[in-house]
C-alpha cells in the first residue's frame, strides 16, 4: 500500500504544484505587471518632476543675479537719462538750440521748424519730434544729418528726403525725435 499511497501523493502534490504555478502566473499576471508599469509611470513623473524642478532652478538662478544687477543697471539708467535726455521743461529750449547750433556747424541755412509733443502710453520716456528743413550743399546736409544722428542728446533720426531747390541748392527735410523725461 505504500507505494498507492504514495502515487496519491505524488498525485496530489502534482495538482498542488500546478495550482502553485497558476496561481504564481495569475499573481504576475495580476499584481506584478501592473506594478511593473506603475513603477516605472512613477520612475517617468520623477524625472519630469526632477527636470522640471533643474530648470526653475536655473530660472531662479538668473533671476537672482538679475536682481543682484537691478541697482547696478537702475544707477547706469539714471546716468543715462541724466547726460542724454533732457526733462520735459527743457525739451524745447534743448532741441532750438541744438538744432541752431547744428545748422552753423554744418554751415546749413535753416528754413522752417515744428515741434510736435508725443507722450505714448506706458513707456518711461516722452518724446518731441523735431520736424525740419534745411538748405545747403550736398556735403553740408550730410555733415547736419549727421551730427544731428550723434547729438548728445538721445535723437533718433526717423526719415530725411532731399529735394532740389532753386540755384543748386539742394534742401533737406528731417523728421527726427528727442527723448525726454517726463
Amino acid at each position: 500500500m505504500s507505494q498507492q499511497r504514495r502515487k496519491k501523493w505524488a498525485g496530489k502534490a502534482a495538482k498542488i504544484v500546478l495550482v502553485l504555478i497558476v496561481l504564481d502566473i495569475l499573481a504576475y499576471a495580476a499584481v506584478e505587471r501592473p506594478l511593473a508599469s506603475l513603477v516605472v509611470r512613477k520612475q517617468d513623473e520623477f524625472t519630469g518632476v526632477r527636470i522640471e524642478w533643474r530648470r526653475q532652478r536655473a530660472n531662479l538662478a538668473h533671476l537672482q543675479k538679475r536682481v543682484a544687477a537691478l541697482p547696478a543697471e537702475q544707477e547706469q539708467m539714471q546716468t543715462f537719462l541724466d547726460h542724454h535726455i533732457p526733462p520735459r521743461r527743457e525739451a524745447y529750449s534743448r532741441a532750438a538750440t541744438l538744432i541752431e547750433n547744428l545748422t552753423q556747424q554744418s554751415q546749413v541755412e535753416l528754413s522752417a521748424i515744428k515741434y510736435t509733443p508725443d507722450t505714448p502710453r506706458g513707456e518711461p520716456v516722452d518724446r518731441l519730434n523735431v520736424d525740419t528743413n534745411v538748405k545747403g550743399s550736398f556735403e553740408n546736409l550730410l555733415g547736419f544729418a549727421h551730427e544731428l544722428e550723434t547729438a548728445n542728446d538721445f535723437i533718433v533720426v526717423r526719415s530725411f528726403k532731399f529735394a532740389a531747390e532753386d540755384g543748386g541748392m539742394l534742401a533737406l527735410h528731417v523728421n527726427a525725435d528727442l527723448y525726454l523725461t517726463p
